[in-house]
């Protein structure tokens, strides 16, 4: 019922307004095109009001620079001129082309019409400035978390100290992880680390490790047995070749385990106990125990006669005179008659000429050089030895030249008579080209010598010695920000350096490298020193692999940064690069000992 109301209604609404407009009534409809414009001069939209009558608005009015509307308006941000839209802004907006833009935060006009952002950036205050991701904090040029950043913490530019952290903007210790806890203003691990072992500064011996907690002796690589208090490797030790305490006798060297003697250079081969050279050795000529015959003489391995001196003529096998000798008088196989002698390489009854006196009833000779009438006749001289002056002498020459008491030797190679007669080598050690070595110097680099120590090499010419492996991890002052320049700055010579080093009592002191070199006694030996660097790179380093016995790590040397008193050099084995560390921190070190005397 109700709806059916509601159509009655309208229907006779519509027939209403039908009605006024179809019977002509004089009544008009205001604000409409082409109608009049409402008392208030509007119209409705989309018409406008011009002259009194609501007119359509045109397309090309309106717009900057086109004609104002009729009724004299413009579209937004511009206004009539002169019957022209201009831009028009609000003030604290500025006209940039067609547009009102805020010049104190516009991105693509910042500060003036034109002038963009980069990205990352924002317009503030007519400047282009950085954008900062929530919690970090504009540092002028960067951003910064002030709450984690080390070199920002708490504020821009407030940066911690060294071994110290950021948290919450504070800075202070964190230690954790492989280096738990914190001793002064390190962390470390009391488990391992020889300065605080088990508890802070609670410091190992020289030469033991940290273990567990606990100081011990730690053997391993390439000396993996322990020997009282020293590391060994029983296959090359010849203190302890086979097992502990099993030495050596003086000479030999160790090797897989079994004493023996070692030879080389100009004596390589063993014969018995002795190295000889069964090249040119009489007693061993091309093999152990082939001696040559009385008068034969070893070359090339092979015994032969060597004729010289008053004898100089081989025939068969007899040195002889052909001036002289009645058997082979002017050439061999050409004897004299009997009753005649042999004078001048010619047979006949007459002493004279260079042998004028007569031996027995056919000799003619010369008692100065015939060796078997050597002043008078029928005094013979014994074997090897020759007839000068009438004296009966040794004499030598070949690869034996030298006469030491009745025997003859090369002073170059022989250990008895080292460079003159007399001059034994000391047990273990060798002469080549005039100069008592040890063994170990003669083999090269690497190798073990008799007293237990291995040869490193020669620097300089002068020949170094080390240990079969590192001392430990030491700091290169007292392990504390005691900063001193100890003015240790040579790159040759490791030995002055650390003499320097220990006898300092300054603010530094004590220099625990340094020191633990210097007070090192180790086979047999007390005058260790820590290698400068030039030493460290040029010895230990470039011949790592056949010494044995490095890590990876960083090794410290003697010799301090000019000028910095805060830093000494190192040497990476890893890859052989310097490096400048604090002398607060914990390195490597290897002790050696040799170079030059007194340096």
């Amino acid at each position: 019922m109700f709806v059916r109301h509601q159509f009655f209604l309208g229907v006779v609404s519509a027939i209403f307004v039908f009605a006024l407009v179809g019977c002509g009534n004089e009544m008009t409809l205001e604000g409409g095109r082409n109608q009049p414009c409402y008392p208030n001069g509007t119209c409705h939209h989309p018409y406008i009001c011009d002259s009194g009558t609501c007119v359509e608005l045109q397309e090309d009015h309106g717009g900057l620079g086109e004609p104002c509307h009729p009724d004299g308006s413009c579209g937004e941000f511009l206004s009539c001129e002169d019957g022209t839209c201009n831009v028009s802004c609000p003030e604290g907006l500025s006209v940039c082309g067609d547009r009102c833009v805020n010049l104190q935060a516009d991105f693509d006009n910042c500060g003036s019409c034109g002038r963009s952002c980069e990205e990352g950036y924002k317009c503030s205050s007519g400047s282009c400035v950085i954008t900062c991701p929530a919690g970090f904090e504009d540092c002028g040029t960067f951003c910064a978390d002030t709450g984690t950043d080390r070199n920002h913490c708490g504020d821009c530019n407030e940066a911690c100290g060294s071994g110290k952290i950021c948290s919450d903007g504070t800075c202070e210790y964190s230690c954790g992880g492989a280096t738990p806890t914190l001793c002064g203003d390190a962390c470390v691990n009391t488990e391992t680390n020889r300065l605080h072992c088990g508890d802070c500064n609670a410091e190992c011996d020289p030469g033991e490790v940290c273990s567990a907690g606990e100081c011990s002796h730690s053997c391993g690589g390439s000396t993996p047995t322990l020997c009282g208090d020293v590391c060994v490797n029983t296959e090359t030790d010849p203190n302890h070749c086979g097992g502990c305490d099993d030495a050596c006798e003086p000479g030999e060297v160790c090797h897989d385990g079994e004493c023996g003697y070692l030879c080389g250079g100009s004596t390589p081969t063993l014969c018995g106990d002795a190295c000889v050279n069964t090249e040119t050795d009489r007693d061993h000529c091309g093999d152990c125990d082939a001696p040559c015959d009385p008068g034969e003489v070893c070359s090339e391995g092979e015994c032969e006669y060597s004729c010289g001196g008053a004898t100089p003529t081989l025939c068969d096998d007899a040195c002889v005179n052909t001036e002289t000798d009645r058997d082979h008088c002017g050439d061999c196989d050409e004897p004299c008659d009997p009753g005649e002698v042999c004078s001048g390489g010619e047979c006949g009854f007459s002493c004279g000429g260079s042998t004028p006196t007569l031996c027995g009833d056919d000799a003619c000779v010369n008692t100065d050089n015939d060796r078997n009438h050597c002043g008078g006749c029928n005094n013979s001289c014994l074997s090897g030895q020759v007839c000068s002056g009438g004296i009966c002498t040794w004499s030598c020459g070949g690869d034996t030249p030298t006469l030491c008491g009745n025997a003859c030797v090369n002073t170059r190679t022989n250990p008895d008579h080292c460079g003159a007669c007399g001059e034994a080598c000391d047990p273990g050690s060798v002469c080549v080209d005039w100069v008592c070595t040890q063994v170990c110097v003669a083999l090269g680099p690497g190798s073990y010598c008799s007293d237990g120590t291995v040869y490193v090499g020669s620097y300089r010419g002068f020949n170094y010695f080390t240990t079969m492996n590192d001392l430990g991890e030491y700091s290169w002052n007292k392990g504390a920000t005691g900063w001193t320049n100890t003015e240790t700055h040579c790159f040759d010579d490791g030995r002055g350096n650390t003499a320097t080093l220990v006898d300092l009592d300054d603010d530094g002191a004590p220099y625990r490298a340094a020191e633990a070199c210097w007070e090192l006694d180790a086979r047999g030996h007390t005058d260790w020193f820590l290698p400068a660097r030039n030493e460290l790179e040029y010895l230990l380093f470039a011949n790592r692999d056949t010494i044995g016995g490095f890590e990876e790590a960083m090794y410290w040397s003697s010799s301090s940064r000019e000028g910095d008193s805060t830093s000494a050099w190192g040497l990476d084995f890893e890859d052989g690069s310097y490096f400048q560390s604090s002398k607060s921190n914990t390195r490597h070190v290897r002790c050696v000992r040799g170079g030059p005397p007194g340096s």
